[in-house]
């Protein structure tokens, strides 16, 4: 039933990350590539492969744009790997690679690593980048909700 519906692909390969089989995510990586030319721009999202051999020539992280890291570092959030995505977030601010959505999920990060006051700190940082970040916003309403729960 899936056969030529490359849009689902990803999320396929994110099954296939999530149940630890890199080898079945690889080859759907690469049937998306072959059925369609423009599929190659989702691989920023598995930069949590870069290091497998049939990736490390697909994945170029020095040609990653702020929105390519974004989506490197949201696939590892949805795959639970929180301080993974704490360190690269930390790595990409000591580059100089910022933006409200990087400054989100490094909060979010902490927030499921139950570092309230790091996940507050970072959550605010992304709402003085854009005071429209809902997300920010929503979570850091909840932290706030929690901590005067918490008295």
């Amino acid at each position: 039933m899936l056969e030529g519906w490359t849009g689902i692909y990803a999320r396929i390969v994110q099954a296939y990350l999530l149940l630890e089989e890199e080898d079945s995510a690889v080859y759907w990586i690469k049937k998306g590539m072959a059925e369609n030319d423009h599929w190659k721009v989702n691989l920023p999202a598995f930069y949590v492969l870069k290091d497998h051999p049939e990736m490390s020539s697909l994945i170029t992280e020095s040609n990653f744009s702020t929105i390519d890291w974004e989506h490197a570092l949201a696939m590892l959030s949805n795959l639970g790997r929180e301080l993974a995505l704490i360190k690269l977030s930390h790595n990409l601010i000591n580059q100089n690679i910022e933006s409200t959505y990087l400054y989100y999920l490094l909060g979010r990060g902490y927030h499921f690593e139950k570092q309230p006051k790091k996940a507050t700190k970072y959550l605010k940082k992304a709402i003085e980048l854009d005071q429209e970040n809902i997300e920010a916003k929503r979570l850091l309403a909840k932290l706030q909700d929690d901590t005067a729960n918490k008295r």
